[in-house]
């Protein structure tokens, strides 16, 4: 999945992707339950989130 454009510009052509605090994050998944669009995945070895899919993430999305 290459993410949906933004006002025409392909979502791979912006370099943006969220980032998690690997300090304050206590793998909780509130972040993975509320993404849409599978960005988040949780590395339950490590008990934290890892962006998995930066390109999924829609820009202006206000849930995470």
């Amino acid at each position: 999945m290459g993410g949906r454009p933004y006002m025409g510009i392909p979502r791979e052509k912006i370099p943006w992707s969220p980032t998690i605090d690997e300090e304050k994050c206590i793998g909780c998944g509130d972040c993975l339950e509320v993404c849409p669009n599978g960005v988040y995945l949780l590395d339950e070895a490590a008990g934290k989130m890892n962006v998995a899919n930066p390109g999924n993430c829609v820009v202006l999305c206000d849930k995470c």
